[in-house]
């Protein structure tokens, strides 16, 4: 833990230095709303709250070190050998230790959380551009089963617009799907006008469905023409949109978990098992719509298959801690 708390510590000038310069996001003019920039900022952000929290960890530590030292008979327990005031004081500092550790824990995951955005757009993106995504064993794929999971299960695909002018990440993926949203506007005429010469020359071969190989040579040009030229253009501007409102979903989805767990954070007493409880109680009122109960579950799966950073240094902690005692065993 201590670790943990001096790279953070470190972090601090750095941090600080992006500050002064306006690096939070509410600074940037909406010109420069950028995906990227935003996500880069937000990040920031989050590492000076984290960075925060460590300054109040190493304290702590050191007043439970403290109490710790006055424990000098080795085999007797640690409690046995404390007077009750460290022992009550002793108890009050790792309750607050645990609730500083939860709040690392929250930006750790904050973190986590935006760099699965960026790589979700990046992964979409790909597939809208180049015809290409993750394969099974590439490192992006646990993101690709991520958005084809929405794809399957979101039923609400309207396009939804920034409800303030401000710069903020769901103003910031809005500009990048308008690209595809004017072209697929631009092209809805002729789309109209392919999928009309499309149904008729299935019509004409008496076909519900396209076999290419009944289709004369003429018609199969033009067909392929109709299918390449027109028509999964048009789908693919669709299906970007689709994806990058699925992923303003996760976006909204991630806030929500992130403001809900500080809330609960804050009433804990360093109990991880309060964490989740105001979403819980929002869930069970039917606060969230059918959406947003799919973009929170697939956050808590997320939890499970990309842990944060946080949870990474812990687990390796705890394996170094390990190792002695297997040694001891042998």
């Amino acid at each position: 833990m201590k670790r943990i708390a001096t790279l953070l510590l470190a972090l601090i000038p750095l941090v600080a230095t992006a500050a002064e310069r306006g690096m939070r996001v509410a600074d940037l003019p909406l010109e420069r709303c950028e995906l990227r920039e935003v996500i880069a900022r937000m990040q920031f952000e989050s590492v000076e709250k984290a960075a925060a929290i460590a300054e109040q960890t190493l304290p702590i530590l050191k007043q439970l070190e403290r109490i710790n030292s006055k424990a000098t008979i080795p085999g007797k327990p640690i409690k046995d050998q404390l007077s009750p005031e460290d022992i009550g004081k002793f108890t009050e500092l790792s309750q607050r230790l645990k609730t500083t550790q939860l709040a690392q824990l929250m930006e750790s995951r904050r973190q986590r959380d935006l760099m699965v955005i960026e790589k979700m757009v990046m992964v979409a993106d790909r597939e809208y551009r180049w015809q290409d995504y993750p394969k099974e064993k590439d490192p992006d794929s646990t993101i690709y089963a991520a958005i084809q999971l929405l794809r399957l299960t979101i039923k609400d695909n309207n396009i939804g617009t920034p409800a303030s002018p401000a710069c903020t990440l769901e103003y910031a993926l809005h500009a990048l799907e308008n690209e595809a949203i004017t072209k697929l506007n631009a092209g809805s005429a002729r789309l109209d006008s392919a999928m009309k010469e499309f149904k008729s020359m299935l019509a004409k071969y008496r076909m519900e469905k396209l076999d290419k190989s009944r289709l004369s040579k003429a018609d199969l040009e033009k067909v392929n023409e109709l299918i390449n030229g027109v028509i999964n253009p048009m789908q693919r501007h669709g299906e970007f949109i689709k994806d990058i409102e699925h992923i303003k979903l996760m976006v909204r989805a991630s806030e929500i978990t992130y403001k809900s767990n500080i809330q609960d954070i804050a009433f804990s007493g360093g109990d991880i098992e309060a964490i989740g409880k105001t979403i819980q109680r929002r869930n069970k009122n039917n606060e969230f719509n059918e959406s947003t109960q799919i973009a929170l579950g697939l956050w808590v799966k997320i939890n499970e298959m990309i842990p944060s950073e946080f949870i990474k240094e812990l687990s390796e902690l705890g394996k170094r801690a390990e190792q002695p005692a297997m040694s001891n065993k042998k």
